[in-house]
């Protein structure tokens, strides 16, 4: 730290500087240092944070010290954290009677088509809110000003669907094979 505090004898304060080996503020009160190291401080984090910013407008990875990555590898981060919330909902619902009021045990089959299908998700969509329903079936569920998607996983691999867009529902099942694209569609249309 190039500065320090220093107690004078008549116990006011002074700040000496490292870098210009001097006293560069002398008869400071309490307040007064506590001021001068807050300006002092947002001032040097601020310079930090333009800097920064700089080095990520122009894609200089040293920005953070190395520290950070392209708008891809976070969005990855976040289906990564989906998939460990997808896994972490299926080990509290295993068990029958997950919820006290007779649900079924999480379905390993629904569970297995829903992390599928999250690795077909566009890194521009948000994550959705994930459940499992009363019947085991996993749930993703998007909703935005525009509408919303409620999207079940079946364990035959069909999906069943509530879509609703500027007050238009529509419900129903989508067979497997035709699922991720019907379903990227309805979400384009709900996000964008």
């Amino acid at each position: 730290m190039p500065n320090y505090i220093v107690k004078q004898p008549d116990g006011k304060f002074s700040i000496w500087s490292s870098i210009v080996d001097d006293f560069t503020i002398e008869n400071l009160t309490e307040e007064e240092v506590l001021e001068y190291f807050e300006y002092y401080y947002l001032i040097k984090r601020a310079e930090k944070i333009k800097e920064n910013l700089e080095k990520v407008k122009h894609n200089d990875d040293t920005a953070y010290g190395g520290h950070s990555d392209t708008y891809e590898k976070y969005c990855a981060s976040s289906k990564t954290m989906l998939y460990r919330n997808i896994e972490k909902q299926f080990e509290k619902c295993k068990n029958a009677d997950w919820d006290n009021d007779g649900a079924s045990p999480a379905s390993p089959e629904s569970t297995k088509y829903g992390l599928s299908f999250v690795s077909k998700i566009p890194a521009i969509f948000p994550n959705p809110i994930i459940s499992f329903y009363q019947d085991g079936e996993l749930e993703f569920f998007w909703k935005t000003d525009t509408g919303s998607l409620l999207v079940k996983f079946v364990s035959d691999g069909n999906i069943i669907y509530s879509f609703d867009f500027h007050e238009k529902y529509e419900s129903g099942t989508i067979l497997k094979d035709e699922s991720n694209r019907i379903l990227i569609d309805m979400l384009d249309q709900i996000i964008n």
